[in-house]
């Protein structure tokens, strides 16, 4: 947090704002670490790997950054519970281990790293080659997601820290029914997953569901495996569609 709040003037200010000395984040009350350094604690990982200060100026790392996506944690996370999809990362990282051992250690982050990166890769090509109708050109699924995808992104690795971001979406009155369409393929193919308060929680209708990226996406587009506030759907595509300039930002 420290060399965060070194760089990220936004996050500097966020920790001064919750009267934390930036200086010194640490060794605070259990409430204060509960309530907000704990909750921020991925936030702060991320943008601290994906961004760089030069001359006072905050920007994405243009070269290769720092292995983000491993551990146990993060291959269950990207296999939404599906054993076809777990089993097939196992399957994969067991063929990236090099070691000349089996008593010498672990699989690397950064080769698990590259196996859960590749497989996030995949999905969106298998997202993007998955045939549609004709008549959804406009919104299709793939088009859909890369959106929605840099939204999420830019909520998080932006220019300014939100310790509060969208991670997910309302699908509410307004969203044109082309959408609602590529919702429910996403749906069906894995591409969306529904939000509720458990895995059987699974809505009639998509028309008022609250639903979120796979977690298969989550390397492709830099976010975290979090579940965070929702937003109406038309609200976020209307600001995906005003605010184009300013996602040039992430490139």
């Amino acid at each position: 947090m420290f060399s965060l709040a070194a760089k990220d003037r936004s996050f500097k200010e966020y920790l001064q704002d919750h009267d934390i000395d930036p200086a010194n984040p640490t060794g605070h009350s259990t409430k204060v670490n509960d309530e907000v350094l704990r909750k921020v604690k991925p936030l702060v990982l991320l943008r601290n790997i994906y961004l760089k200060e030069d001359d006072g100026v905050l920007s994405r790392r243009s070269r290769k950054a720092p292995a983000l996506y491993y551990g146990e944690d993060s291959i269950y996370a990207m296999s939404e519970g599906n054993p076809r999809l777990l089993a097939g990362l196992l399957s994969e990282l067991v063929d990236a281990d090099n070691r000349k051992s089996a008593d010498e250690v672990q699989i690397s982050p950064e080769a698990q790293n590259r196996v859960l990166v590749a497989a996030s890769h995949r999905t969106e090509t298998g997202i993007k080659t998955y045939p549609v109708p004709y008549r959804q050109a406009k919104y299709s699924l793939s088009r859909l997601i890369n959106s929605l995808g840099r939204y999420l992104s830019l909520e998080l690795t932006g220019p300014n820290f939100n310790g509060d971001p969208i991670g997910s979406f309302i699908v509410d009155s307004e969203t044109p029914t082309e959408v609602i369409e590529s919702i429910r393929l996403g749906l069906l193919i894995g591409a969306f997953v529904y939000v509720g308060t458990s895995s059987s929680d699974i809505p009639s209708e998509v028309l008022g569901a609250r639903v979120r990226l796979s977690h298969m996406l989550v390397p492709l587009y830099k976010l975290v495996f979090r579940n965070y506030r929702p937003i109406r759907l038309s609200t976020a595509l209307r600001i995906v569609s005003s605010s184009q300039r300013s996602m040039l930002w992430m490139e």
